[in-house]
């Protein structure tokens, strides 16, 4: 029996530049007035396993087998003066087979010298993936650049996921607060940083199939999803004007009822060019 359960593997890769503004689709994003905006592109790859991945048969009241491919595009305003930051992203993709999760899963572990994984023959099918996402940050406290914290709240609306959250989150240490004006002048930071948010869900196509092809051979029932969930994260960044690393830490409360609680981490790194 071989596990590598729920949240099996992503990647996110994301590019920033003043030419993003032409993009036509940030006409879908709310026009803001006395802010500073950035405008950027991202390309990310999830998917997703039940807990055993060496069985051909369908492990009913287990996680589906899920994985999703979106282009997205993304604005980001501040208002520094107010200690807010507005967030807006709309993304266009694909879920299912044509994603490539389970062909990138197998590729891996042949690549390792491990063993095929099987059962991706019952993933959720291919479906469309259109979603529309805002969230609101507020700076509440800051201390001398040397901690902050801040209340957040983040709506997604679309064929992906559909849900509203509330969270709080907080750093620790050299940090220089892009919320925050005449905040430290060095461009080296170092923090800790946690964050802790509720969510109220109302679709979850990684779990319940896609909206137009009900034609899964497996998928959660809307009575089994847990509408209410809550997700922590933790780690550290280390940051300078050329670079940016990041580990983190995540767990998540139970998304169904026959499901188990999460688990997973991993690293961002950013690159300025």
């Amino acid at each position: 029996m071989y596990s590598d359960d729920d949240y099996t593997q992503g990647l996110n890769f994301e590019f920033f530049h003043p030419w993003m503004e032409r993009n036509p689709i940030n006409h879908l994003f709310l026009r803001t007035s006395g802010t500073k905006d950035k405008f950027g592109l991202a390309l990310e790859h999830s998917a997703f396993t039940p807990d055993v991945i060496s069985d051909l048969e369908i492990r009913y009241g287990d996680r589906p087998y899920a994985s999703a491919l979106v282009l997205k595009s993304m604005k980001i305003s501040d208002w520094k003066d107010k200690g807010m930051r507005l967030k807006s992203s709309f993304l266009l993709g694909i879920m299912g087979p044509s994603s490539l999760g389970g062909a990138g899963q197998i590729w891996i572990h042949e690549a390792t010298g491990n063993w095929k994984p099987q059962g991706w023959d019952n993933q959720i099918r291919d479906d469309v993936i259109i979603n529309y996402n805002i969230g609101i940050e507020k700076l509440l406290l800051n201390l001398n650049n040397y901690f902050s914290f801040y209340g957040e709240s983040r709506v997604r609306f679309g064929t992906l996921f559909t849900d509203l959250n509330l969270g709080a989150s907080a750093t620790l240490g050299l940090v220089k607060s892009p919320l925050k004006e005449n905040s430290r002048n060095s461009k080296f930071q170092i923090y800790l940083f946690c964050k802790g948010v509720t969510n109220l869900v109302g679709y979850n196509s990684l779990l319940q199939g896609g909206i137009f092809n009900r034609n899964s051979p497996y998928t959660i029932s809307t009575s089994d999803i847990n509408r209410l969930t809550a997700q922590y994260y933790y780690g550290l960044v280390i940051k300078s004007g050329l670079f940016y690393i990041e580990y983190y830490q995540t767990s998540m409360s139970r998304e169904f009822k026959s499901g188990d609680p999460e688990d997973w981490g991993g690293f961002k790194i950013g690159v300025r060019i």
